[in-house]
């Protein structure tokens, strides 16, 4: 039988029963915007043997509330934030299916570029339409009428060209692919 490093972190926690693992949802987009502005953006670097080097871990929204009940610094970039901004909105009830948007592209160094997002859908009672918002450390921006629209605004603010984006649930499960 193996165990993940995140299992056994898990058990940990529940058996000190000092932490929760549970994330309350949030019961308005404000409420959402408020607990998610708690978090700092900071790139994804740590330090091994005195050097500072670029890693790819992504951390579950489940470690983001654990170090946010702890008051311990927190490591957030886009991956944190949208995981945890997705856990939030899962609780709202006029949004439906908040998931991880992920985005790349080419920016203007040549070199690829991405982005991770909320995406989440709601009922515009303006305009009588389904509509879609993104949540992360970006902030909210609502009002795109196809996730596709809503990828091409932060392609857009980067200058990019876009490659691909990719739509999954919070376990990663890819629902949806896109290429340019």
């Amino acid at each position: 039988m193996t165990f993940s490093f995140s299992r056994v972190l898990n058990w940990l926690i529940n058996l000190t029963g000092k932490y929760s693992l549970t994330i309350s949802p949030a019961k308005s987009e404000d409420e959402a915007v408020r607990r998610l502005s708690a978090l700092t953006w900071s790139p994804d670097i740590v330090e091994i043997l005195g050097k500072e080097v670029k890693h790819g871990w992504m951390h579950t929204a489940k470690w983001v509330q654990v170090k946010l009940d702890a008051k311990e610094e927190l490591q957030t970039d886009c991956d944190e934030f949208s995981l945890y901004a997705l856990a939030l909105l899962e609780g709202v009830s006029h949004i439906s299916q908040p998931r991880l948007m992920t985005l790349r592209w080419i920016d203007t160094d040549g070199k690829t570029a991405g982005h991770n997002t909320c995406l989440f859908s709601y009922f515009d009672s303006r305009t009588g339409y389904l509509k879609f918002g993104t949540l992360c450390n970006w902030g909210l921006k609502k009002g795109y009428r196809n996730p596709k629209e809503a990828v091409m605004y932060f392609i857009n603010a980067k200058k990019g060209d876009f490659l691909a984006f990719t739509i999954s649930t919070s376990a990663l499960k890819i629902l949806r692919h896109v290429k340019a």
